[in-house]
Order: C-alpha cells, then sequence, then structure tokens
C-alpha cells in the first residue's frame, strides 16, 4: 500500500452492509457535497478513500473536474481531480515541507490487493494454454481478463463477473472446470481489473502519473518517493515510491522491457 500522510482507518462498518449498499447510512457519505457524492457512487474506493481521511482535521476535499492556473496560489490544498474514468489525485498541503501531497486514489489502493493479485496469477498458470498463439498485446490483456472472470465470484452482483465481459474467440479454448471460485467484493474486484491493466498493459506504480495531463516530469533516484512537477502546483511529493532494492530492481527491469530496452548483465544501462 501507498504511504499515506495519515493515519490509515477502516471504514468502521456502521451501515451493517457491503461498501456502496446502504449509502444512506454512510457517515462518511452523509458529510460529502453532492458532486463528490455523485463520484463516489460510481467509484466506491474514493469513497472507501474519504473513509479512511481524517475529515475532521483537513476537512472535506474540493472536487474539481478540471484545475485552473489561479489555484497555484492556494497555500494548503486539499482538493481532488480526475485523471481517467476510476482514477483520481488528491492534492493535500504539507506543513513540513516544501512539497505538498500527490496522493493517487486508484482501485487498488483498498482490499489487500497484493495478496489477492498473487493468488489469481497463481490460478491463472492453468490457463497458458488458452493464450497460446495471441500475439496481440491488447487482444492478450483481453482474454486474461476474461479467464480472471471466471475465477472470481463478486459478492452482491447476484451473477457471474464473467457475465458482463463480451467473449473472445479464444477466451472459450480449453477444457477447464473451475472448482472454487474466488469471492470479491465489488471493490476488490474492480481493483483487480485495474491491477492487471496496470501491470500487462500500463506502467504499474507509474500509471496514475502517466495518465495525469497536469505532469511534466517524473523522478525517483532510488529508493524513497517519487517525486512529480505539477503545472499547476510545482514540485510534489507522492505517496508512492520503493522500500527495498528489490522493488526497485523489479520495476526498472519491467518497465525496460515494457518500453523495448530490457536490461542485461551484457546491457546494464538504459537511455
Amino acid at each position: 500500500m501507498p504511504t499515506l500522510p495519515f493515519e490509515f482507518k477502516l471504514c468502521s462498518q456502521k451501515c451493517k452492509k457491503e461498501c456502496g449498499a446502504n449509502l444512506a447510512r454512510c457517515p462518511t457519505y452523509g458529510k460529502l457535497p453532492e458532486l463528490l457524492q455523485e463520484k463516489c457512487r460510481e467509484n466506491l474506493h474514493l469513497l472507501q478513500y474519504l473513509q479512511s481521511f481524517p475529515l475532521e482535521k483537513f476537512g472535506v476535499p474540493e472536487y474539481y473536474e478540471k484545475l485552473e492556473r489561479s489555484m497555484k496560489s492556494i497555500k494548503n490544498p486539499n482538493l481532488v481531480y480526475p485523471v481517467a474514468q476510476n482514477v483520481f489525485i488528491h492534492i493535500l498541503g504539507n506543513p513540513e515541507d516544501i512539497r505538498n501531497f500527490y496522493i493517487p486514489i486508484e482501485p487498488s489502493l483498498f482490499g489487500q490487493m497484493n495478496g489477492l493479485l498473487e493468488r489469481i496469477e497463481e490460478l491463472l498458470t492453468e490457463f497458458v494454454d488458452e493464450l497460446e498463439d495471441i500475439y496481440d498485446d491488447n487482444e492478450r490483456l483481453e482474454v486474461i481478463l476474461a479467464i480472471v472472470d471466471r475465477l472470481v465470484h463478486v459478492r452482491g452482483n447476484g451473477k457471474k463477473a464473467a457475465q458482463g465481459r463480451k467473449a473472445t474467440r479464444t477466451s472459450l479454448k480449453g477444457n477447464h472446470k473451475i472448482k472454487d471460485k474466488v469471492t470479491l467484493s465489488p471493490v476488490q474486484y474492480q481493483g483487480l481489473h485495474y491491477l492487471l491493466r496496470c501491470e500487462l498493459a500500463g506502467l504499474g506504480v507509474l500509471e496514475p502519473m502517466i495518465r495525469d495531463p497536469y505532469i511534466e516530469d517524473i523522478s525517483c533516484s532510488g529508493l524513497g518517493s517519487i517525486f512529480v512537477e505539477h503545472k499547476i502546483f510545482g514540485g510534489l511529493r507522492t505517496t508512492i515510491g520503493f522500500e527495498t532494492h528489490e522493488e526497485l530492481d523489479k520495476f526498472v527491469i519491467q518497465l525496460a522491457e515494457k518500453i523495448k530496452h530490457p536490461v542485461t548483465f551484457r546491457d546494464p544501462c538504459v537511455d
């Protein structure tokens, strides 16, 4: 999980329901302005983030569809804006540094996604024959997502996840019987699809920053936080970074492979 600049807390579940099932009884939802409520209904991970955010200390974030140059004068920003259909950015003031915080709010932020992703990847190894003769990256991704839909059951949907996805010509290949489906919440399901798209067709942890039209530069000098140069708010410290050399090395190798410049012992430097 990213290193958030405040104490992380899970939803109190006062509504006694799955997140989003009873918004009228959600104490956080009731504090939000109408536009932010609308975005939370469409993106439950945004609501879960706001449930973990200390509203009493910082106040309710302002929501903007687009940013303006005039916002540069805001001394202690606390605002949220979208950078993709289901990805948001929270700009939060940092009283201890000249750089404010840049917090990506992604579908994969909650739901213990790392352990879940490892479990799904292990199950996917039994379906490698369904990926044979697929050389197009986009088609391969869609087939993998279709297989994942067959592996999971989403709580509260009342139907199988795969019913909402268009079948591909290769998704019917093979004769795999799935005994025990992995049960997911709606938030976990959206997070899993998002993670797979980022890992297989995107740039992993950099994806929110790559999608953000206000980012001019991304920098990382090694272990620790990733920094960005923002068109409106200048230099910002992101909540994404690398805690170990193993984690950093793995990311660099994967990134080099994605840009078609793989790192090897013979050629260890990539420009």
